[in-house]
């Protein structure tokens, strides 16, 4: 690799501390970035896929833990729908 190309990655590199969150479907440990929205708006939720099984995950950061708490796409709609249920 010559030095331009050597150079740009290095500037490049991703230094942002990641946190461990597990898949609630398979079990696949995950390192998870907090999002803009975590980091500069305060807003604790965010979302993604786990890189084994894909399942679709919501993500809430754990600040006691200093980790990520992982539920399925679907758990946690169910769980917003009831809870907003009740409120109504």
């Amino acid at each position: 690799m010559n030095q331009a190309k050597q150079g740009e990655k290095e500037r490049i590199k991703d230094t942002r501390l990641r946190y461990k969150g597990i898949c609630p479907v398979c079990g696949a440990e995950l390192w998870i970035c907090k999002s803009i929205m975590m980091i500069d708006f305060g807003q604790n939720m965010g979302h993604g896929s786990c890189y084994q099984c894909n399942t679709f995950l919501h993500l809430t950061f754990n600040e006691d833990q200093q980790a990520f708490d992982t539920e399925t796409w679907d758990d946690y709609m169910k769980r917003e729908r009831k809870e907003k249920n009740e409120v109504w």
